[in-house]
């Protein structure tokens, strides 16, 4: 029987199952803020925002799957699922994604 979730957060499945991405803490997003700012300042994506985006999709997996790495989610996440734990992770922090499955992305801030 698995354990229940300490955070609410969106479902992505890979590594053949569902992993449940919450929201960072205030202080993992405010470390962050960086890496949320270029990536909203993108015309055009690159691999290489995917590779740097992985300590923050592991930073709020950890949340609720603390025994999962960086180095893991480098191996289980595939192009397509990287966008989904991207688009997961920006998501619960109130940011809607257009079109973040190609790689050049529009992002609406809400306020």
């Amino acid at each position: 029987m698995e354990k229940a979730l300490r955070y609410p957060g969106e479902p992505v499945y890979f590594n053949g199952r569902s992993y449940c991405i919450p929201s960072l803490s205030a202080r993992d997003f405010l470390a962050h803020r960086a890496e949320f700012s270029a990536l909203a300042k993108q015309s055009e994506g690159s691999i290489e925002s995917f590779g740097r985006f992985i300590p923050v999709i592991g930073l709020a997996i950890r949340r609720n799957y603390p025994d999962v790495t960086d180095e893991q989610l480098g191996e289980w996440l595939d192009l397509y699922t990287i966008g989904l734990a991207m688009r997961a992770t920006l998501k619960v922090h109130a940011v809607d994604v257009v079109n973040l499955m190609r790689f050049g992305r529009t992002l609406i801030w809400r306020n």
